[in-house]
């Protein structure tokens, strides 16, 4: 039962996502941020670092994947991203 207990808090820290996840250059990405836009921030990568910006509009997932920071203040910084695999580097 304890090993159970485990198993479920450990997937209770894990936010799956469903939908469309679509990846942008910079270029187009930027210009989609307004004020109201919520930006979530972090960086992904062991050897080299990359820095995933997300933001969603209409109920699609879109990111844009860098090797240095955008000229933008994100809304959440988060310390890692787990993208299962889904985001390649």
């Amino acid at each position: 039962m304890a090993g159970a207990a485990a198993i479920c808090a450990t997937y209770a820290r894990r936010v799956l996502v469903g939908g469309l996840l679509v990846e942008m250059d910079p270029d187009k990405f930027i210009p989609l941020i307004d004020s109201k836009t919520t930006v979530i921030h972090g960086e992904l990568g062991k050897l080299k670092k990359y820095h995933l910006y997300f933001i969603v509009r209409n109920g699609i997932t879109m990111y844009c994947k860098t090797m240095s920071p955008l000229s933008i203040s994100p809304s959440i910084e988060v310390e890692k991203i787990d993208t299962g695999g889904v985001i390649k580097l």
